[in-house]
């Protein structure tokens, strides 16, 4: 496999360990985020590989980065519904950025994320 999948399977693994605070929450690791609507009666966190951007850092080195996609979906059909859904993307969030990459990436990736969009 190679290191987009790599580190969308890592990432996601690291998710899935998590205690949500919406109760029934799954992580999933799919290469494209494609999901029916009766799929999302309850939380979903969707991982997906998004995209590689390689850029010459000097005349010897080479950087590449790597993107993955994280996607937070539910079918709401109330306002509370939609108050959870929002929650829980900020907690999805503040997890990315307290996960320490450094230990769970696969070996051969340098670094953790440098940029959360």
């Amino acid at each position: 496999m190679g290191y987009l999948k790599d580190l969308a399977h890592a990432l996601g693994d690291s998710l899935e360990e998590v205690s949500w605070s919406v109760s029934g929450t799954s992580v999933l690791h799919l290469n494209w985020a494609s999901v029916e609507t009766e799929e999302l009666l309850t939380p979903k966190i969707i991982i997906t590989p998004s995209g590689i951007e390689s850029t010459r850092a000097s005349r010897q080195n080479e950087q590449v980065d790597y993107a993955l996609s994280v996607y937070v979906a539910r079918h709401v059909e109330t306002e509370s519904q939609v108050d959870e859904m929002l929650d829980l993307v900020e907690e999805v969030l503040l997890q990315i950025r307290a996960h320490n990459f450094v230990t769970t990436w696969p070996s051969g990736i340098n670094g953790g994320p440098f940029e959360i969009e």
